[in-house]
């Protein structure tokens, strides 16, 4: 099992909210398969704009489909599903919830290391640092320990919503 951070564009992350998402259950890109995304493996999603990285979800990986799976999977058209060539999804009943609020702070974006060993590039600010969004514009495998800092804050948040 491994853990990998994917970046949705900011014009996703408002589609998504403006349309009143709640559910983390999918996400596209062209770079799963290739970043050898498997059943098993945890899909951190974030957003990143105006220096802060948001951190979306957590989907637990049930499989990496193709188009026309992920239309089967999802009883759409499949031309919904052709932007991208891979489709991350849960295992049905097992849909994270999607947070649209839960920044992270740049002290721990800044300690979030890469399975390679390498950290975020920050920038500098009027107030301080903040993270570069160049760094997660690609689907990046996690360390165990930004693993563990990104679970501490999904929980943390999570504990604070009403039933």
């Amino acid at each position: 099992m491994a853990a990998f951070i994917y970046q949705w564009t900011r014009g996703e992350y408002k589609a998504h909210h403006s349309a009143g998402k709640k559910v983390l259950d999918h996400a596209a890109s062209s770079m799963f398969q290739k970043r050898g995304l498997d059943k098993g493996d945890y899909l951190y999603v974030v957003a990143c704009f105006s220096d802060t990285l948001y951190l979306m979800g957590r989907l637990d990986l049930d499989a990496v489909l193709n188009p026309a799976g992920a239309a089967e999977r999802f009883r759409r058209p499949v031309a919904e599903f052709e932007s991208h060539t891979d489709h991350a999804v849960c295992a049905k009943g097992e849909e994270g919830f999607l947070h649209f609020d839960l920044v992270v702070p740049n002290e721990v974006v800044a300690r979030l290391a890469f399975a390679n060993g390498t950290l975020p590039k920050m920038v500098e600010t009027a107030t301080g640092v903040a993270p570069n969004g160049q760094t997660f514009r690609t689907v990046r495998e996690l360390s165990d320990a930004a693993e563990d800092a990104l679970d501490e804050l999904l929980l943390a948040h999570e504990a604070k919503l009403p039933d």
